[in-house]
C-alpha cells in the first residue's frame, strides 16, 4: 500500500509539475527576454499557477521522502539520506529559504538511478531524468538571479515527465509483483 502511495503522488506531482511548466514555456515563447520573478504576474496564470507549481513539487518532495521510508530496509542508507534532504529542501524552500530547491532535483536523480539499479525503473528514464535534472539545477540558478529564463523550461518539462515514468513503473512493479511482496529486483513492496 505504501508503495502505491508513493507511486501515485510521483505521478500526480509530475503531472502537475508539467502543467506548470508548460507555462512557462509558452511566456517564453510570447516574450523571450522573461526574467524568472515575472512569471508570478497576472499575465502569465499569477497565483492559481504558482499555487499548482509549488502543490506539485510538494507531491514530488512527499514521494521522495516516501521512497525513502517504504523502502527503508531496502534502500542504502546514502540514497536514503538524499531522498530526506530532497524531501526537507522542497518544504524549506516552500516556507521562503528558496535556496533549497536544489536539494530537490539532487534527491530525485540519486533515487532515479539508484532504482534503475536494482531494476525498478529502466535505465533510460533514469538517465534522462538526471540529464533534465541538471537542467532544473540551472533554472533554480536563473530564478534565484532573476536571469532569463530562456529555453530551460523544456528541461523541466522533462524532469516532471521523467518523475512521472518513474511512479508509473513503481505501480508497474507493484501490480506485476501483486501479493507476492517481493519484486523481481529484490526491493519487497511493503
Amino acid at each position: 500500500m505504501g508503495t502505491r502511495i508513493v507511486a501515485l503522488l510521483a505521478v500526480v506531482g509530475g503531472v502537475g509539475l508539467a502543467i506548470g511548466t508548460v507555462r512557462l514555456i509558452a511566456a517564453f515563447i510570447v516574450d523571450p527576454d522573461l526574467h524568472a520573478w515575472d512569471l508570478a504576474a497576472e499575465q502569465f496564470g499569477g497565483p492559481a499557477m504558482s499555487f499548482l507549481g509549488e502543490a506539485s513539487l510538494a507531491a514530488i518532495g512527499l514521494s521522495l521522502g516516501g521512497v525513502a521510508v517504504v523502502l527503508v530496509d531496502r534502500i542504502h542508507w546514502a540514497i536514503a539520506i538524499a531522498a530526506v534532504l530532497g524531501t526537507t529542501g522542497v518544504f524549506v524552500a516552500l516556507l521562503g529559504a528558496y535556496s533549497a530547491w536544489i536539494l530537490l532535483p539532487v534527491g530525485t536523480v540519486a533515487v532515479g538511478l539508484y532504482l534503475a539499479n536494482l531494476g525498478v525503473v529502466h535505465w533510460w528514464v533514469a538517465l534522462l531524468h538526471a540529464a533534465a535534472g541538471a537542467g532544473f539545477l540551472v533554472l533554480i540558478a536563473e530564478f534565484l538571479t532573476n536571469a532569463t529564463i530562456g529555453p530551460v523550461g523544456l528541461a523541466i518539462l522533462v524532469y516532471a515527465i521523467t518523475w512521472s515514468a518513474i511512479g508509473i513503473e513503481l505501480l508497474r512493479t507493484v501490480a506485476r509483483d501483486g501479493s507476492t511482496g517481493q519484486t523481481s529486483s529484490g526491493i519487497g513492496v511493503p
